[in-house]
This record gives structure tokens, C-alpha cells and sequence, in this order.
């Protein structure tokens, strides 16, 4: 089962685009099929898989900063696995099409 959901990423000026806090310095690929993984970084909690949203919105965040740094929502699919799903209430909250 797939899903389109969206992520808000930081945009290098070169375009690339990287996660926001955690592993920030790797380059995501676009148009690419990726694991998730986990990289336990200190000062925040340890939370697997990607983090997403079913609607662009996160209004406790800046989507320009004073450093120059810009963040975009960029759309992904995620492939859902069935049995997480089931074991999963962020997914099922994600998957809800209210």
C-alpha cells in the first residue's frame, strides 16, 4: 500500500535538498525509493522511520531563516507495510482521509 504524504525539507542554494535537524549534512535524492533509518543524535528524542505530514503544515516552524536557510515541503510516497500499519496509530492517523 502507498501513500502520498509531505515533508518539509531544508533547500540548499545548489537546489539539494537535506533533512531539517537530524543527519542534516546527506543529501536526499529525489525521485528515489529510500529505507529510513535511524540516527540517534543527541538533544533529541531516538523516533524511526521518516517523519511526514498528511497536509504541508507545521506552523511552529520557519520556512526562512535569519542564516539565509529556506525550507520547502517537498511531497513523498511512502510504501506501508501492512503489519506496521496495523501496530502503528501515527500511520493510521496518516492514512485518514478526513
Amino acid at each position: 500500500m502507498t501513500k502520498i504524504a509531505y515533508k518539509l525539507v531544508r533547500q540548499l542554494k545548489s537546489g539539494e535538498i537535506t533533512s531539517l535537524f537530524i543527519n542534516k549534512s546527506r543529501k536526499l535524492p529525489t525521485m528515489k525509493w529510500m529505507d529510513s533509518e535511524n540516527y540517534p543524535t543527541s538533544g533529541f528524542a531516538v523516533r524511526e522511520g521518516w517523519h511526514c505530514t498528511a497536509k504541508p503544515e507545521a506552523p511552529h516552524l520557519k520556512m526562512k531563516l535569519k542564516s539565509g536557510e529556506v525550507r520547502v515541503w517537498k511531497w513523498v510516497q511512502l510504501m506501508i507495510n501492512q503489519e506496521e500499519f496495523m501496530l502503528n496509530e501515527t500511520l493510521k492517523y496518516l492514512l485518514d482521509d478526513k
